[in-house]
């Protein structure tokens, strides 16, 4: 998957208040790299306590915020930087990889093209 990472790409948070309209005790999100699976009752805890967050990553992958990280900083390699747009619910924030490493940027930052 690390091919098609884009040097800036769009990461939407999966929000389980989203899901409402499947039975929380049985649809569940599984991360398309590692299949990581969790029914949506389970994942608005493990969520809420900052274990897990699923993505929707380029508008196209479900996948956790490991495999996320992952990808990314090894599409970034040594000398490329990516930086990948967080949108959560109505928060916004920018991740900056470099390698395996990635940066926290401020949401007030502007969006640079």
């Amino acid at each position: 998957m690390a091919k098609s990472v884009n040097e800036n790409v769009e990461a939407l948070v999966i929000l389980p208040e989203d899901l409402t309209e499947y039975d929380p005790e049985e649809y569940c999100l599984q991360c398309d790299v590692c299949e990581i699976e969790y029914t949506v009752s389970d994942y608005a805890i493990l969520k809420e306590h900052k274990k897990l967050v699923y993505f929707l990553f380029e508008k196209e992958f479900c996948i956790c915020h490991s495999c996320l990280f992952e990808e990314v900083a090894s599409a970034a390699g040594k000398d490329k930087k990516v930086r990948v747009k967080v949108l959560d619910g109505d928060k916004m924030y920018y991740l900056t990889f470099d390698g395996k490493k990635y940066n926290w940027d401020t949401p007030d930052e502007p969006e640079q093209n």
